[in-house]
């Protein structure tokens, strides 16, 4: 039968199995006797509140994906912030390269966003320069 700890225990296994350590290995790195770890994998126990906090800090999941399996949609003014990072990047590539866009627009244009997105603001045109003319300079 699944319950909300069997699922979310799950969820865990799946963490730990992408990082590629043990049970073992990933109860010492969230700072939790094995014990409890497996308890947590195996549905038996609720994880509290400070092992998700450092799940969600050492991979790219929130609260809400560990609780309840569901990714968070983005809300309105951060995608507003990654639309204008995003204009900003196409701009300057149509301004400034030469032919069809490529792989390479698209890399360009993907670490504008992970820019913009870790920051929480938009990336400015200046910024946006000076990181298209690196590739000048090495």
């Amino acid at each position: 039968m699944s319950t909300p700890f069997y699922e979310m225990g799950d969820r865990l296994r799946r963490l730990r199995r992408a990082a590629g350590q043990t049970q073992v290995e990933f109860a010492e790195t969230l700072g939790v006797s094995l014990r409890a770890y497996k308890g947590y994998e195996g549905g038996e126990r609720e994880i509290p509140t400070s092992v998700i906090l450092k799940l969600c800090d050492m991979s790219s999941v929130t609260p809400s994906w560990i609780l309840t399996g569901k990714k968070d949609d983005i809300d309105p003014a951060s995608m507003e912030m990654l639309k204008q990072t995003m204009v900003h990047g196409l701009d300057l590539l149509r301004t400034h390269s030469t032919g069809a866009p490529s792989d390479n627009w698209a890399e360009f244009l993907a670490v504008l966003v992970s820019m913009s997105h870790a920051q929480g603001s938009r990336v400015s045109k200046e910024v946006a320069n000076n990181i298209f003319n690196l590739k000048d300079k090495l």
